[in-house]
């Protein structure tokens, strides 16, 4: 897979909303072994 892939939608559904939901699975970060950064990164990105 390309580092970056492009998907285009119709031109009818630009400006749609989207609803994403963001789901981070960590035993240690559960555990307070760390700080879980993934998740937080990943919602910043978007």
């Amino acid at each position: 897979m390309d580092a970056v892939t492009t998907i285009e939608g119709r031109p009818d559904n630009v400006g749609e909303m989207a609803k994403i939901g963001i789901l981070v699975a960590s035993d240690r970060a559960s555990s307070n072994e760390y700080q879980d950064e993934g998740g937080p990164a990943i919602l910043q990105f978007l």
